[in-house]
Order: C-alpha cells, then sequence, then structure tokens
C-alpha cells in the first residue's frame, strides 16, 4: 500500500472511530497547512528521523510514519522495525533562524489534551497513575 494511500486511509479510520452513534457529519480539519500528503509526496509530509543500523546513519522520512517503523534490527529476511510509533510527525513548511518550527499545530476534532511533554521521544512516557 503506498504512503499517500496509507495516510488516506489513516485519516478515513480516524474519521470512522469518531463518527457518533447518531451518524452526525464531523468537523475534522488537518492539524496542518502541509498538504504534501495529498500530493503523493510523502518525503515531504512526514519529519524524517535520525536512524542508526550498524553505526550507518540515515534521515528516512518513513520513520515519521504511524505504526512499527523505528528502531530496526537486520535479520535473515531483512529489517524489521520493532517500535511502534503512536503519532505521525508532520514536517513544518516553515522554520525559524535556528530551525525551530514556527507553523501552527491544530487538532483535528475536538477532545482533551491528556499529557504534554518537551521532550523529542517522550509521548510514550507518561505515568499511569
Amino acid at each position: 500500500m503506498s504512503g499517500r494511500v496509507r495516510g488516506v486511509a489513516l485519516l478515513f479510520l480516524a474519521m470512522k472511530a469518531l463518527a457518533r452513534a447518531d451518524d452526525a457529519p464531523l468537523n475534522l480539519a488537518l492539524p496542518t497547512d502541509n498538504r504534501s500528503l495529498f500530493r503523493g509526496e510523502n518525503a515531504e509530509f512526514y519529519q524524517v528521523i535520525e536512524r542508526n543500523l550498524h553505526g550507518v546513519i540515515s534521515y528516512p522520512w518513513q520513520g515519521g510514519q504511524y505504526g512499527f517503523v523505528r528502531d530496526p534490527v537486520e535479520t535473515a529476511a531483512g529489517p524489521v522495525y520493532t517500535r511502534f510509533h503512536e503519532g505521525m510527525d508532520i514536517r513544518p513548511l516553515h522554520r525559524d533562524a535556528q530551525g525551530e518550527p514556527l507553523d501552527d499545530v491544530r487538532a483535528i476534532a475536538d477532545g482533551k489534551v491528556v499529557y504534554a511533554s518537551r521532550a523529542a521521544g517522550a509521548s510514550s512516557s507518561r505515568s499511569t497513575s
């Protein structure tokens, strides 16, 4: 399945999961002004990550996708990704002089923020208490 189809399928599944029992229309909006995903330009939509496989450093955009896309382990069948990424890392369209993102980030639907962290990679670090 192509990245574009996968992205659209994920958006569809999210919309379907959020649908109310009365089938009222959902008022969803993309969380970014970056529309590259809808043009099939995945490398321009997903934020790159640093990947280290046997000391070889690379910066693939695929690691910004949802699912098992992180921490590769080499097997006889090729690399297998062992860490589940719970979100999507969207590449910002604009950065300041220090490289920090300037893009607005928006919610796709009503909800409540239950955890936030300024530490990169800490999205799974929330306590369960």
